[in-house]
């Protein structure tokens, strides 16, 4: 299977963060979108987070089951796959270039003379 071309976009920066969730363990829809929203301070929508697990399931970059849960319904879990820890590491190659291009953008911002 051919790996997914990665654009460092901030549309598509959901994915690389359900990836790195996911490296922790498994986790259902539910916990991702919640986790997202608290502790990342990442606002999507439930809906976007579906949408965004079927996709990487349908690129192999993760696997999901349903469940039995002892307090409440049964509940789909989600887990990377081999190809989904490769996607993560590029991910994370990638995203630091972006790091570092970033921070010269800074520098260079905050050296120039402002113009006011």
């Amino acid at each position: 299977m051919d790996a997914p071309s990665l654009r460092v976009t901030p549309k598509n920066y959901l994915m690389a963060w359900l990836l790195v969730m996911l490296e922790g363990g498994n986790l259902h829809g539910y916990e991702i979108a919640k986790h997202l929203r608290d502790r990342f301070a990442f606002t999507v929508d439930a809906g976007a987070v579906y949408r965004a697990l079927r996709r990487l399931e349908r690129e192999g970059l993760i696997a999901s089951w349903w469940s039995p849960h002892a307090e409440g319904p049964t509940r789909r879990l989600y887990a990377l796959t081999p190809d989904g820890h490769e996607a993560l590491a590029r991910w994370s190659a990638v995203l630091a270039d972006y790091r570092h291009s970033l921070d010269a953008f800074f520098e260079l911002y905050e050296a120039a003379p402002k113009r006011r």
